[in-house]
This record gives C-alpha cells, structure tokens and sequence, in this order.
C-alpha cells in the first residue's frame, strides 16, 4: 500500500511539473505574440519544450508571421511601383504638353 502511495505521490509531482512548464510555454508564447502585435519585435516565436503539439502550434505560428511580413512587403512594392509609375506618367505627360505648346509658339 505504502509503495502505491509513494508511486501515485511521484506521478503527480511529475504530471505537474509538466503541466507548470507547458503552462509557462504557453504564455511566453502568448507575449511573444503581443510583442509582435504591438510592433514591439518582429521577433518569431522561440520554445524550449519538447511538446510535440505546442512545437507544431510555434511553427504554424511563425509560418503565417512570415506570410504576414511577405504580404506587407509585396504590398509596399505595389504602392510604391505604382506611386512611381504614376509619377513618371505625369512627367511624361508634362514633357509632351510643353514639347507641343513650344511647337505651336514657333509657328
């Protein structure tokens, strides 16, 4: 009966223990996150467990962080591609309208 008792005794400590550490990995995940929302870091999420499902969730994770920022960047590129484009339309346009103006003051 003792060797029950102390057997059961051991597997909660370590069942807890493991419950404690996942709990801790997973609000340090969660501030990773809201660093990263708030635009504090553009840090990825970074964990030390060997949980293979919370591993799983980080990648994922830091997959669409990746996704995001490519997103961002592509759009940047569209604006600024098309803000350039569009400038460089209206100097030609200006260039034509002043080449045709000098062609009718000379006649």
């Amino acid at each position: 009966m003792f060797f029950i008792t102390t057997l059961s005794i051991i597997l909660a400590v370590i069942f807890l223990t493991r419950l404690l550490f996942i709990k801790k990995e997973v609000r340090s995940m969660t501030n990773a996150l809201k660093n990263y929302n708030s635009q504090k870091t553009n840090q990825k999420l970074d964990i030390i467990l060997l949980d293979k499902n919370i591993e799983e969730l980080a990648f994922e994770i830091n997959h669409l962080i990746e996704h995001i920022v490519q997103a961002n960047v592509d759009k940047k590129r569209t604006e600024n591609g098309w803000f350039t484009s569009s400038k460089i339309k209206r100097r030609a346009a200006s260039y034509d309208m002043r080449m045709e103006n000098s062609k009718i003051n000379t006649k």
